[in-house]
Parts: C-alpha cells; sequence; structure tokens
C-alpha cells in the first residue's frame, strides 16, 4: 500500500509537470466522471485491446489530457487504473461458486489480461497475495 506521503510527492510533482498545461482542475474532474461512468457502465476495462489513445477517442479528448488526468485526479497511471478495474473484476469471479472449475488462466483472460504473468503479476501488486491464494481463500 502507498504511504500519504507517496501519494502527495507524486500529487505535487503531476501538479509541477502540468503547470502550464491549459487544462484546468474542473476539466479533469468532468474528464474523471466521464472515465468513472464509462468503467462502471460500459465495462470498457474488458476490453483487453484498451489503451489511452483509444479511451481518449471514445472519450473525445487528446490522450495527453487524459493521462494528465489520470496522474493528476486518479495519482495512477492509466495502466494501474485498469489494472485495478480489471483485478476488482477478477476478484468477483474468483469468489463466485460457479466458476470452482474455471481455471486461474480462464478468469484472467475473462478479465482483459493477455497472459497469465501480467495477471499474477498486476493481481498480487493490487490484493497483495496471488490469485491462486486468494481462491482458496475465497473458496474455504
Amino acid at each position: 500500500m502507498k504511504s500519504i506521503a507517496s501519494i502527495k510527492s507524486k500529487h505535487q510533482s503531476a501538479k509541477e509537470k502540468y503547470r502550464k498545461s491549459a487544462l484546468s482542475n474542473d476539466d479533469m474532474k468532468r474528464i474523471s466522471e466521464k472515465i468513472e461512468h464509462i468503467m462502471k457502465n460500459e465495462s470498457l476495462f474488458l476490453n483487453s485491446a484498451l489503451t489511452l489513445p483509444k479511451l481518449a477517442d471514445n472519450l473525445g479528448i487528446s490522450p495527453h489530457y487524459l493521462s494528465q488526468t489520470f496522474n493528476t485526479i486518479f495519482n495512477v497511471t492509466f495502466f494501474d487504473y485498469i489494472n485495478a478495474y480489471r483485478i476488482d473484476y477478477a476478484k468477483k469471479q474468483l469468489n463466485k461458486k460457479s466458476n470452482l472449475n474455471r481455471s486461474i488462466t480462464e478468469i484472467a483472460a475473462d478479465s482483459a489480461f493477455n497472459s497469465r504473468s501480467a495477471f499474477y503479476s498486476a493481481f498480487k501488486k493490487n490484493v497483495g497475495m496471488t490469485p491462486t491464494q486468494y481462491k482458496e481463500i475465497a473458496t474455504q
């Protein structure tokens, strides 16, 4: 888990990095609300081919402004943000009794991860344990 000091430091760095940007805090707030809406209502994070430029195009904004919004408002990179949604989805799948016989690799693919290793790395980073360990605990 990130410390408050490191998050504040990163936020200050983002502020400094974008100090000359024409994008206002209100603009970023609106963009962040659109991002949250599209992720929750359209599950766009389940598209394994999703990239920052594709999401920017979908939202009708520049990739630079989208990146700035992720870095400033969410304090994460695009990939960390998307992976958090994917991991949350995977956790829900791992918790379902109906998925007991499904492999971790199948759940990773359903969660839009292109490889088992990328899934394991992202899962461990976000949850603090491997998907296999999580599944064992969830199904006890």
